[in-house]
């Protein structure tokens, strides 16, 4: 008997571990709730390379300048705010639509030298923004940066709208 209780033990324990195994495996990172199946890893073309400012420049003009050239995106430029550090292309704010959502970020991924795209402050609709008081006023420790706000110390990439005594090109 105590056999038989000790094998239905194991056995009990073995298919603990699995389940835990599956549900770890199926775990997907790089992801945030507004994406689905959005591919976060590195560019083969830009793995080992180093990255400098000048680099990080010019991934945010690119980035620029193919949402700029997008009859969808470019009137959405108010709310999508972008900076480049180490290769990596940080996003804030938000697309119209899920669609939107993921043309911004297969954009991004296809920036040249982008070695992965930060989507966490990204989102699908204003309303996970933090969007300033009336008159323009942003939280302690955020500034204003286009139709949102945005950490003081991130960079606003966002040109026209912003409250400029609120908003420096900090990085």
């Amino acid at each position: 008997m105590v056999r038989n209780s000790e094998s239905v033990r194991i056995v009990a324990l073995g298919l603990v571990l699995i389940t835990a195994v599956f549900w770890i495996a199926s775990c997907s990172p790089g992801t945030n709730k507004n994406s689905t199946n959005v591919n976060t890893s590195v560019n083969a073309n830009t793995a080992g390379k180093t990255c400098d400012s000048s680099t990080d420049r010019g991934i945010e003009a690119a980035f620029n300048s193919s949402l700029s050239n997008n009859p969808v995106l470019a009137p959405q430029m108010q709310h999508i705010n972008y900076f480049s550090i180490n290769c990596v292309l940080s996003l804030q704010g938000w697309a119209d639509s899920v669609t939107d959502f993921k043309s911004v970020l297969d954009i991004a991924q296809s920036t040249p030298n982008v070695v992965s795209v930060n989507f966490e402050a990204f989102w699908v609709g204003p309303d996970h923004t933090q969007r300033p008081a009336p008159g323009g006023i942003c939280e302690p420790g955020f500034k204003q940066c286009g139709d949102f706000c945005i950490p003081e110390q991130d960079k606003c990439s966002i040109k026209s709208g912003m409250n400029s005594a609120n908003s420096t090109n900090k990085r």
